[in-house]
């Protein structure tokens, strides 16, 4: 999938935030199929700056009583609830779980450490509120694909740190975890021709990061923790076809190494963002795989 013709003659990077926000909203909204569930239903989440919108999907079958936290991708910058629509519900019939979906704050407007930020207090509010929910606070996971998996993994890495809430997995898809490595197979062969690719990648950093000193956080750039250990339980899924596919991978062996469970899975064939049109057979197949993790 490259930078044209999908989405435009122009690639995303070369467009401003607000035209590149509108041409993959209209996008994503145009090839929406979302599944049937129990309830959808909005909600407000109380956050250090205010009030943050979010949705909760129930599922079809089964009594939901677990719960996922999904944070969606777009580089920091793009996306939100409403274009993610298609992979929530998916992700409650196939894993039985309530999901939660946080519009969080969005680059440039608003920079690190914003979105892990909105991320923490997403994990601590369900977490409280659990009852309200209808879950069971000691089946809370949190997901996410692309930058969104780095805020994933980053909340459950910040709650660790603090002995907070016990996040009970993580589902990372195709995740984001360190700045542009140049040494990467990935980034070498899928850099350049691809819709997500370096380029896209560098423009989403450029909007998100406050400098450079922010690369050293691990909260920003999960691979280059010290210490890994004591991590949730994690699924990572990555596709062949990714600049970021390595990356990902080695966040998974370095979690091993650092002694947590994880379960990397390559998907031949895919490329990044694979997961939004959940009708490819190569995307049930991934989502099969997350609802028997999580499950």
């Amino acid at each position: 999938m490259g930078n044209k013709g999908v989405l435009g003659s122009t690639p995303i990077y070369m467009l401003s935030v607000q035209e590149a926000r509108e041409r993959m909203n209209r996008y994503l909204m145009k090839h929406q199929a979302a599944e049937k569930v129990k309830e959808i239903k909005n909600i407000v989440i109380p956050c250090i700056w205010g009030k943050m919108n979010g949705r909760v999907y129930v599922p079809a079958a089964g009594e939901g009583c677990k719960a996922l936290i999904f944070f969606h991708g777009g580089g920091w910058t793009l996306n939100g609830i409403e274009t993610y629509e298609e992979l929530c519900t998916a992700l409650a019939n196939r894993t039985g779980r309530v999901v939660i979906s946080p519009e969080f704050r969005l680059a440039p407007e608003h920079k690190f450490p914003a979105a892990v930020e909105d991320a923490a207090s997403t994990v601590q509010w369900v977490y409280d509120h659990a009852e309200q929910l209808g879950i069971l606070r000691e089946y809370i996971a949190v997901g996410g694909d692309s930058s969104g998996a780095a805020q994933a993994t980053a909340s459950a890495m910040y709650f660790r740190d603090r002995m907070g809430v016990p996040v009970e997995k993580q589902v990372l898809l195709y995740p984001v975890t360190d700045y542009y490595i140049p040494g990467t197979e990935s980034y070498e062969t899928y850099g350049t021709g691809y819709m997500i690719d370096r380029n896209f990648l560098i423009w989403g950093w450029n909007h998100y990061i406050r400098s450079t000193e922010d690369l050293s956080n691990p909260y920003l750039c999960p691979l280059r923790a010290e210490d890994l250990s004591r991590m949730p339980e994690a699924l990572i899924i990555t596709a062949e076809r990714d600049v970021v596919r390595d990356e990902g991978e080695m966040y998974g062996e370095k979690m091993k190494k650092c002694g947590c469970e994880v379960t990397v899975h390559r998907y031949e064939g895919a490329m990044h963002g694979f997961l939004m049109n959940t009708r490819l057979k190569v995307s049930r197949k991934a989502l099969a795989e997350v609802g028997e993790f999580l499950k």
